[in-house]
């Protein structure tokens, strides 16, 4: 359960009550069958009751919202016409936090059309959506169709929901690019580490491309922040950690450093680390953390940081007293910005944080929408569920800031 302060806030940018100046008939792409199914209808549903309004009064009775989602519920109507299927959810409570914001979006009361991926190819799927009169595709979610679908040459409007490599995504002007990308966390930690004034950073990451890729993203960040190389160390898996638990080093505070093409300082510092970024899962986390504990003073102990990977539901109070003093970032929506609308999350996905987490991605997906215009200017900032919103390339990436909380006395508080 999270308990917050109430001295820190996002500050809403724009009045959230205009939206662009001609509302957008928009078509929603997702895998709503086969693979990817249980993802995508997280994100539809989050999407949907977007469109709705979400809860925003922190004193709102939650069993208005239940009684409304029992008398109306679109998703579920859409998703039986399309795959037969139904969600089954839970019930758990709170605690509201109004010292984080989630901007309310349009409401929109114009239907939404939502296409299967796994149906038809994009190229067919585009061409109805044309015939249909839509105007904006938002999607698609998996990769491969969102490579095809920036392939082709659709005078639609895409405000995809997944990113590309660089090269990979083309600048067009009827292109925006929204995901939940770990590389935006590893910048967000660059960035806040920066901020508390640390120098010497070493980044643990898992033994695999995805490490490494995040590993690099890192260094880049850092080289612009501060000049300086970061320094990584792998580890392997859950049985090679416990293997290493049994050793009396526990993990030593070493790393090679990451060279960057970019990279204007190659030497490498002999100062001591002072930061840790670690990319882990809570069951690594659990593991890796005691073996830095073991292995550093505590006078002289580094700052430990994680991505939210390692925030999952269903902690224990032991897991909150093991990780004291570790900083993790988190999107606003699980950090506790809106009780009510949370609470109305875990009923929907059985308080499941990372289809939560996408639930809030279709919440963000129907407020950038609404704002599509903006975001084709890259003169947008939105308080959202996954994050801060703002678009920081030229080729309209949607980037995200994320607070940041921290483990103290068996809670979680923001920082």
């Amino acid at each position: 359960m999270l308990k917050l302060p109430q001295q820190h806030s996002y500050k809403s940018f724009i009045n959230l009550q205009s939206s662009i100046s001609s509302n957008p008939k928009i078509g929603l792409f997702l895998p709503l069958s086969n693979n990817g199914k249980i993802f995508a209808e997280a994100i539809l549903q989050g999407f949907l009751d977007a469109q709705k309004g979400l809860p925003i009064d922190p004193t709102t009775a939650t069993s208005s919202s239940e009684q409304n989602s029992q008398n109306s519920d679109p998703v579920q109507s859409i998703i039986d016409s399309i795959t037969s299927s139904s969600n089954n959810v839970t019930q758990e409570n709170n605690p509201q936090t109004p010292s984080l914001v989630i901007d309310n979006a349009p409401i929109n009361n114009q239907q939404v059309k939502v296409y299967d991926t796994n149906t038809q190819s994009i190229e067919s799927l585009l061409q109805q959506a044309e015939q249909d009169g839509i105007t904006l595709v938002v999607g698609p979610l998996l990769k491969p169709d969102v490579l095809k679908a920036i392939q082709i040459n659709t005078p639609l409007n895409l405000l995809t929901l997944n990113e590309l490599d660089n090269d990979k995504m083309p600048l067009k002007n009827n292109v925006c690019y929204f995901s939940l990308s770990p590389e935006d966390e590893a910048v967000n930690a660059d960035r806040h580490m920066a901020k508390e004034g640390k120098q010497v950073p070493l980044i643990l990451i898992p033994s695999s491309p995805f490490g490494e890729r995040i590993a690099n993203i890192f260094a880049q960040e850092w080289q612009k922040l501060k000049q300086t190389p970061v320094r990584k160390q792998s580890f392997g898996n859950i049985d090679s950690l416990k293997a290493r638990t049994t050793q009396s080093t526990g993990i030593q505070m070493i790393g090679t450093p990451i060279v960057i093409a970019e990279q204007q300082n190659t030497n490498d510092t002999a100062e001591a680390i002072d930061a840790v970024y670690i990319v882990a899962t809570s069951d690594e986390l659990s593991l890796i953390k005691p073996m830095i504990d073991i292995a550093t003073d505590s006078r002289t102990r580094p700052t430990l940081y994680a991505s939210s990977r390692s925030h999952q539901t269903d902690l224990s109070t032991d897991y909150y007293l093991e990780m004291e003093g570790l900083q993790f970032s988190e999107i606003p929506l699980l950090a506790g910005a809106n009780s009510t609308l949370l609470t109305q999350a875990n009923q929907r996905l059985s308080a499941d944080y990372s289809l939560i987490r996408l639930y809030a991605m279709g919440i963000d997906a129907w407020l950038l929408a609404n704002h599509f215009n903006q975001l084709q200017q890259h003169d947008i900032e939105l308080n959202g569920a996954t994050g801060k919103l703002s678009v920081n390339s030229n080729n309209c990436v949607i980037f995200r800031t994320l607070p940041w909380l921290k483990f103290k006395q068996g809670k979680v508080q923001l920082i």
